[in-house]
């Protein structure tokens, strides 16, 4: 007579499914971190000149801001994917700040499970102790807006793709 907690079944759940389930729990960590983050109000640091008083982006997406994305040097930044994102945002939803920091949010999760797959390609079989000390849970990125979120997200992700364990 087994017990149900030492059973196969559990651990062939487990070992089927462990990578699903640490996603799970990433999700639910950055979810927990940042929760209090779409009840927040813009910044009055940039968010004036990024959001709320640039006419491209409150023109939303058009071919023409998507040229404007990909050819400007505004606010001495050149990051289309942020100019193309905050555009979306605002097509979504207005200038609520409840949405950007709600897109905000879902890229802080992406890049902890990205992160979370690169460090298993590189650290095989043990990624999470140095994910939790890289997953950026500290007030930096939220600082730094979305331009380092999409470098993370695309340096982790090529680090997913291209990186061979040692």
């Amino acid at each position: 007579m087994s017990s149900i907690i030492g059973s196969n079944e559990i651990l062939v759940f487990f070992h089927k499914f462990k990578n699903a389930l640490v996603c799970l729990l990433l999700v639910a960590a950055v979810v927990t971190a940042y929760h209090r983050l779409p009840h927040n109000d813009f910044v009055a640091f940039d968010d004036n000149k990024l959001i709320y008083n640039n006419p491209q982006i409150k023109d939303g997406l058009s071919w023409e801001n998507i040229k404007w994305a990909f050819t400007t040097n505004y606010f001495s930044n050149w990051h289309p994917l942020t100019w193309l994102s905050l555009m979306l945002d605002y097509e979504l939803y207005g200038l609520e700040p409840w949405g950007y920091h709600r897109t905000a949010l879902i890229l802080h999760a992406l890049n902890a499970i990205v992160l979370y797959f690169a460090l298993l390609r590189l650290t095989r079989p043990h990624p999470l102790p140095p994910l939790l000390n890289e997953m950026g849970l500290g007030d930096e990125q939220v600082k730094g807006g979305r331009p380092p979120l999409f470098c993370s997200f695309l340096k982790e992700r090529g680090q997913v793709k291209g990186v061979r364990p040692l």
